[in-house]
């Protein structure tokens, strides 16, 4: 695959070649608008010959599993971007697109208001005036972006520039060290 001058070929044949590959993607999709995306991903599709199918431990959740995760009453829903773009590279109208399409779309599945943001790749790239001020227009009340930063209580935090823990696929064991190793 042929990418701004460069050719690309990743090898799939190991679990170690597909961790390589999607490090490289990851870092070559996360600075490419939502239409280049999709035609770096289609061209990836379709070379794979059926070999793309998605995981069942990959797979998005529906509108009814957002709908009970939220009903919960443990987890908030936040928004984020349609289509999973890093905003800070994008001009103005399209960080505008990405963050009201994503915010029309959860407030009309869930049946309210949609108040909290996180950014996309949540570092500290992400964040900049202008998009502090898309938010803001937007209704946002507060966003985080990804940090192992803590808050300062004897100061008035910046509600739009706060921490976030990255959780991933965990089994509950790695999830409860993780969590311990950052309260202690």
């Amino acid at each position: 695959m042929a990418l701004d001058g460069q050719r690309h070929c990743w090898p799939l044949a190991s679990q170690y070649d597909r961790f390589l590959a999607f490090d490289d993607l990851y870092e070559i999709l996360s600075t490419k608008t939502p239409s280049e995306q999709r035609e770096i991903v289609a061209e990836i599709a379709g070379s794979l010959d059926g070999l793309g199918e998605e995981f069942d431990s990959h797979a998005t959740l529906s509108i009814q599993e957002l709908k009970r995760l939220e009903e919960g009453g443990l987890i908030t829903i936040g928004g984020y971007t349609h289509n999973c773009v890093m905003l800070s590279p994008l001009p103005e109208w399209e960080q505008v697109r990405e963050i009201g399409r994503n915010k029309q779309i959860l407030e009309e599945i869930l049946g309210h208001r949609i108040e909290y943001f996180a950014y996309p790749f949540g570092n500290e790239d992400s964040l900049t005036t202008g998009i502090m001020r898309i938010l803001k227009g937007f209704g946002f009340t507060l966003s985080c972006r990804i940090s192992s930063d803590t808050i300062n209580v004897t100061e008035p935090p910046n509600l739009f520039d706060l921490p976030r823990l990255t959780i991933g696929d965990w089994n509950p064991f790695t999830f409860y060290r993780r969590l311990k190793g950052f309260l202690d």
